[in-house]
């Protein structure tokens, strides 16, 4: 997979999200560009070999911080995420590496899906996001 596939893959999920809630993805084309630079990525290929979930994240010996987790129109609602979420977990597990990503507070399919993998929220940012709504910051539970 080449940085340029995955660019554009972010970008096609960022254009879909933006059309449900700009503010529940809000990354731009160069934000997206540095990204590819900045941080690591991992994804999930479907039966046919397509990427059909990525999460960016940036990570240190403490912390693992997810950026974006994205699925692309065609395979949601299939258990990608879940299963890619899942597998960065276990990744980390055995380090004990604090997982931590913040979520828009009424994006309510993410909210469900992070809470069935395991997190949970830990604390609230009043009016975070570009439409003034609340970010929720959740963690990885380790033993959930």
């Amino acid at each position: 997979m080449n940085k340029t596939d995955l660019k554009n893959i972010f970008f096609e999920v960022v254009q879909h999200s933006a059309q449900v809630n700009p503010a529940f993805m809000s990354w731009s084309e160069s934000a997206i560009s540095e990204a590819m630079d900045l941080y690591q990525f991992e994804f999930l290929k479907s039966e046919r070999g397509e990427i059909a979930t990525f999460i960016c994240f940036q990570k240190n010996s403490e912390l693992l911080e997810i950026l974006a987790l994205g699925t692309r129109i065609q395979f949601q609602r299939c258990g990608y995420s879940e299963r890619l979420l899942r597998q960065l977990v276990l990744k980390y597990s055995d380090a004990l590496i604090k997982l931590s990503l913040e979520v828009h507070a009424e994006n309510n399919k993410a909210i469900a899906l992070y809470q069935k993998c395991g997190f949970k929220t830990v604390r609230i940012r009043k009016k975070y996001y570009s439409d003034g709504q609340d970010a929720l910051v959740m963690d990885y539970s380790y033993g959930s």
